[in-house]
């Protein structure tokens, strides 16, 4: 990161970053098309982001770090989302973070995270899907490059069969959180005059 003078400064913490995660405020927050539809009964995670009847979609949204995000030693992240389909179909949703060196989403990516509903079960609409609950409910953390400069959270869904893209996103959510400063470690001349100090004292306590 480009301010390694700056102290380590508590960040969020439990508050996603990510503009209008649930899907429940329409299409606020994220640029490209999609639909935010409400469940059916087997669906409890509430209004969720549905694709539309298109082969492929990808909607996003950019964040971009500021000085009171940047950290001198280092970030950490969490991310998670409720990622289901309709499984005899195949269609597949993926919920991403791609980390960039250049602030608006800019210059080099840097690295890309992944949540895919293919690594769980995707539902086949015989149980509830419950939002935070497998098998749909998946998350993840890890360590930020430290030569981010902003982050695109990316959602975006394929379909396999039939006409509907069946591939679902809900609850999006991403946080950064701030690595603490390490424990001062006594410089290798400290600890020699500390031992040179000690063996002083004694030997004056020994010669009294």
């Amino acid at each position: 990161m480009c301010c390694a003078a700056l102290a380590a400064v508590p960040m969020v913490g439990n508050a996603t970053l990510i503009v209008n995660g649930g899907f429940d405020n329409n299409t606020t927050g994220w640029t490209g098309t999609y639909q935010a539809i409400s469940a059916p009964t087997t669906i409890t995670t509430g209004s969720y982001y549905y694709a539309g009847q298109v082969a492929t979609n990808r909607i996003t949204q950019t964040y971009d770090l500021t000085p009171a995000n940047l950290s001198a030693f280092g970030l950490t992240f969490d991310m998670s989302a409720d990622l289901f389909g309709f499984r005899t179909q195949q269609d597949s949703s993926i919920f991403a973070a791609e980390f960039y060196d250049g602030l608006g989403g800019t210059g080099t990516l840097l690295s890309r995270v992944i949540l895919n509903s293919q690594d769980g079960d995707p539902g086949d609409w015989g149980a509830a899907i419950v939002a935070g609950s497998p098998p749909s409910f998946q998350s993840t953390s890890g360590l930020v490059d430290a030569s981010t400069l902003s982050i695109i959270f990316a959602v975006e869904s394929t379909r396999v069969q039939s006409s509907a893209n069946d591939g679902y996103v809900d609850n999006a959510f991403f946080d950064l959180n701030a690595i603490a400063a390490p424990n001062p470690v006594p410089l290798p001349g400290t600890l020699l005059l500390g031992a040179f100090g000690l063996i002083g004292f004694r030997l004056l306590r020994k010669a009294k």
